[in-house]
């Protein structure tokens, strides 16, 4: 075919035009050829990202199961304890270890007064309850003591009551 054609500037333009095609397209071959390269390299890159989240994942659970086996240990332990707490012998002696918490104690050793200001402290509540009032009359707010007080007034009302009924009823007789 070289034999039939001729130098015809056409003939050489076609000829040039066809080489630069063939070399835009090994051109565009050789691009596309390293664009493929690039995107395999990044797929590359992006499994050992993967495996190295996955790796990551896998820690994170291997921890987390050992918390919770850990917790469950916890768990189990404290039910032990609370099931330990709450047998019938243990828990009596909780309980009368909080009723003798709750009694009231004395009057002497629930303040550091003197005995004649408890004593006074003591009758005017008896004149203030004797008379209705109910007022605190400038005596700083102590709860406990108030308690207590009333605690002795309410005892005394009643074995004095007590003792009044057993002599109306001796004179009876």
């Amino acid at each position: 075919m070289l034999a039939k054609l001729t130098d015809t500037p056409e003939n050489i333009e076609a000829t040039t035009k066809t080489t630069d095609d063939t070399i835009d397209t090994t051109n565009e071959l050789e691009s596309a050829a390293k664009d493929l390269e690039s995107a395999a390299r990044d797929l590359e890159s992006a499994a050992k990202d993967l495996e190295s989240a996955n790796n990551v994942q896998l820690d994170s659970l291997n921890r987390l199961e050992l918390n919770i086996t850990k917790v469950d240990s916890r768990v189990r332990r404290m039910k032990g304890e609370l099931q330990k707490k709450q047998r019938p012998e243990e828990s009596g002696r909780v309980v009368k270890r909080v009723q003798e918490r709750d009694r009231v104690p004395p009057m002497g050793t629930l303040t550091h007064l003197s005995e004649e200001k408890q004593k006074r402290i003591l009758e005017e509540a008896k004149k203030r309850v004797a008379s209705g009032d109910r007022t605190n009359h400038g005596l700083p707010i102590d709860t406990d003591r108030l308690s207590a007080a009333r605690a002795v007034l309410e005892s005394q009302r009643a074995s004095s009551s007590l003792g009044e009924k057993e002599r109306s009823s001796h004179h009876k007789l």
